[in-house]
């Protein structure tokens, strides 16, 4: 590996950046030390019409009370695709908590991932990773009639489809 570069292992693979690529991943984190990172939430909702459905998920990050969400994309980044997500919205209604950032890495000139004869997985030189200004999401009085629209829409295609059979009691 040349000099300046950063290997790291994630998930079983190593992957080496070079200095620049990694340059956005070391500052955010020296800016975010105190993160609390992979927290497990879930909740069950009560869905009138419709049976009680528990959602499950783990949250990127809690930063005090800041919930905090890290996005990779390989295209031009358009705030709607996350602003109007529902994946915000029930992480703060999960945690209690008010405010939501999703941090945005924008990967431009990416083409595909190069192994090495050991298995080291590395981006083009020319890939640039470009950290886009943290997107706020706030929660509103909107916010959980909307989630549970989009729940008793899930129950219904469920319904619809007779796929209820593969659901199982949140209790097990």
């Amino acid at each position: 590996m040349p000099n300046g570069s950063i290997l790291t292992k994630a998930d079983g693979l190593t992957f080496w950046f070079t200095e620049d690529q990694a340059a956005p991943a070391l500052f955010y984190k020296s800016q975010h030390n105190k993160v609390v990172y992979e927290m497990p939430v879930s909740k069950v909702y009560e869905v009138p019409g419709f049976l009680p459905i528990q959602v499950v998920g783990r949250i990127d990050g809690m930063e005090g009370i800041k919930v905090r969400d890290t996005k990779t994309r390989f295209r031009h980044v358009d705030q709607s695709d996350y602003t109007e997500s529902v994946q915000w919205k029930f992480y703060l209604d999960m945690v209690g908590e008010r405010q939501f950032f999703y941090d945005v890495f924008e990967f431009k000139n990416f083409t595909s991932i190069q192994y090495n004869h050991q298995g080291i997985a590395a981006l083009n030189s020319d890939v640039q990773i470009i950290a886009h200004p943290e997107l706020s999401c706030m929660w509103d009085d909107n916010c959980y009639d909307e989630m549970i629209e989009l729940l008793q829409m899930f129950n219904g295609f469920l319904e619809t489809y007779g796929l209820n059979g593969f659901l199982k009691n949140a209790d097990n």
